[in-house]
């Protein structure tokens, strides 16, 4: 059985941030579970993680909507922040409304607690917590 290979790669084996734009995983939305995204560290700039020796910036979870802020979203909310549990682990999510009234208006008639998620979307930071 071959050893697992490590989820990132020791320093001296990162590209620098010039040639990030080089690799095809930049510019993808890379599939993880929390419990990946909990452990991969920060890139020494920017909202960018290390998985391997790829920086990501872009991640797809799949998960059950666990906790929202505010509880009953409506069309009027600018932002909702969430929580989903993906069975691996929690990660926090905000959701930005900026499309049409009637796209918004969808979205948020969706979302409730027990719902579940398909999420596209930036890792960053907020007062120190990935989001």
């Amino acid at each position: 059985m071959a050893a697992a290979t490590p989820l990132v790669a020791p320093e001296q084996q990162r590209p620098p941030p010039e040639l990030w734009g080089c690799d095809p995983v930049w510019t993808s939305s890379v599939r993880l579970l929390a419990v990946h995204l909990a452990r991969l560290p920060w890139a020494a700039q920017g909202d960018v993680c290390w998985l391997g020796n790829h920086p990501v910036q872009s991640v797809e979870i799949v998960g059950i909507v666990v906790e929202l802020n505010p509880r009953n979203p409506r069309e009027a909310e600018e932002r909702v922040v969430l929580i989903l549990d993906d069975g691996s682990g929690l990660v926090e999510g905000v959701w930005f409304a900026n499309g049409s009234a009637h796209h918004c208006g969808q979205t948020l008639g969706a979302l409730r607690i027990g719902s579940m998620l398909h999420v596209l979307g930036k890792i960053s930071r907020f007062r120190g917590e990935r989001q």
